[in-house]
């Protein structure tokens, strides 16, 4: 028999968050839904009890409210999984995005270099980074910006924990073994072999970690990533282990690199494989933070190419391209601010944080205004109409030509003002007329006066999995 107050528990918040909302799932680090600002749009599953049992019949037991793909649980943020961290942490972000706006002064500056240089405070801030990433993304996603107000209480929030280091389960990341008395060809050989078995494990904790998100949600974001520069140490790593050193000669090293190319063309293969299973959803990716063309150097899963996935950039305000962000003619959809972007955190606080992470989240949840204001006016929209809806409302730029495949910034304020034209008008005499009730106005934020911010700009390194 279910408790009573459990089951009141539960069906007090489905009312606000779950039963008329537009549900944005998170794959990410998890969620603190703690946060004042986040509680009330939690997401919970109205076909799951918290009784033991796979009530909805998904595989998941008692997945009332997201999942742990990592622990395989049902609780997908504990508090006490992480240590303390004192105001230090705060005090380097406040003032990287002074930095970036170029406001901070000579201590401020001089207090930053030293953390910068101090690799204890480093290595704990990558922790740090870890910690508060998830909830940064969700408060995002939902609208909880600090400068914007109250967020969107039509939209929901689902937080699937993907990110982080298993040590057992289907998320256990296969480990090289090298294998002794191999000639060269066949050494090769093995390891072409472990990297197509170490894709098919990417592709069942993809798989898993989609599925337990995607039913759920019309939009789902993804501010992970695997990068070019990663892809190809990992691969050096087998060859070093195999061969018991270094590639030395020009061959060698062609065919590590053949191999990488493979390794990133196999993952954006599976990702493709997994997300055509869930058309009806929106999958946001994050393009990543390295400064680099990712048509030549891919990256995944952002450089999968679907009608309903979207690859997002980072830009400063809407004026230019964030020099931190990668970008691509044919692997990158737009972008949208990414330059001390202010979110929650942890412990019901707010902090700005940089990266192509925080732009992501913004075009998840402008898709989702689109399509809870589309529910309003009954309008049947897809996935990839609303897709469409943000590619063709954004601030055209002639700086981004070629550095996307439109090279637009994100205007959620056009994209719902379209939404509402087209149930009078065209969509080509909507479109026209949304650009003209929402015309482009430069925004920045604020600098100081001569100041160019773009060259001081940094960003976390894009999470890996």
């Amino acid at each position: 028999m279910i408790n009573l107050t459990k089951l009141i528990c539960l069906l007090l918040p489905l009312t606000i968050a779950s039963s008329q909302a537009i549900t944005v799932g998170i794959l990410d680090s998890g969620v603190d839904f703690s946060h004042l600002q986040l509680r009330p749009l939690q997401f919970f599953n109205i076909f799951e009890f918290q009784n033991g049992r796979d009530s909805d019949g998904n595989g998941l037991i008692d997945d009332f409210s997201g999942w742990d793909v990592i622990e395989e649980r049902n609780t997908q943020f504990l508090r006490s999984d992480y240590p303390s961290f004192n105001g230090d942490f705060n005090k380097y972000y406040q003032i990287r995005k002074k930095r970036s706006l170029g406001t901070s002064s000579e201590e401020e500056d001089n207090w930053y270099q030293d953390k910068r240089a101090d690799d204890e405070f480093q290595q704990k801030r990558s922790i740090f980074r870890r910690f508060i990433h998830g909830t940064h993304i969700g408060g995002l996603a939902v609208g909880a910006q600090k400068n914007l107000g109250q967020p969107n209480h039509r939209i929901s929030l689902l937080s699937v924990r993907y990110l982080g280091d298993a040590t057992s389960g289907r998320a256990l990341e296969p480990e090289f073994a090298p294998r002794p008395y191999l000639n060269e060809t066949e050494a090769r050989e093995y390891i072409l072999s472990f990297i197509s078995q170490y894709l098919q494990w990417q592709k069942r904790k993809l798989a898993f970690g989609v599925k337990a998100t995607a039913p759920h949600s019309r939009v789902v974001n993804g501010s992970f990533g695997i990068s070019h520069k990663y892809a190809l140490s990992l691969v050096h790593s087998f060859w070093e282990a195999q061969f018991g050193g270094e590639a030395s000669r020009d061959s060698e090293k062609a065919w590590i690199e053949s191999a990488k190319q493979t390794f990133l063309t196999g993952l954006l293969s599976i990702t493709k494989e997994v997300v055509q299973l869930y058309p009806e959803v929106l999958f946001v990716f994050s393009a990543g933070n390295s400064k680099q063309d990712t048509d030549t150097f891919l990256h995944y899963p952002s450089g999968v190419s679907c009608d309903h996935c979207l690859s997002i950039g980072a830009s400063f305000g809407n004026v230019e391209k964030a020099s931190f962000s990668n970008f691509g003619k044919n692997s990158v959809s737009f972008f949208a601010p990414g330059v001390a972007i202010e979110s929650t955190i942890p412990d019901n606080q707010f902090l700005p944080v940089n990266g192509t992470s925080q732009a992501t989240p913004q075009v998840a949840f402008a898709a989702a205004s689109v399509l809870e204001r589309a529910r309003n006016y009954s309008i049947p929209l897809s996935a990839s109409g609303a897709r469409q809806i943000l590619i063709d409302t954004t601030d055209r730029l002639e700086s981004l030509k070629d550095l996307a495949a439109v090279p637009g910034i994100l205007n959620l304020e056009r994209a719902l003002t379209l939404t509402k034209l087209i149930t009078q008008l065209s969509y080509k005499d909507a479109l026209k007329r949304s650009f003209e009730l929402i015309p482009y106005t430069q925004k920045r934020p604020k600098l100081i006066k001569g100041h160019s911010a773009v060259k001081l700009i940094e960003a976390d390194p894009l999470l890996s999995l």
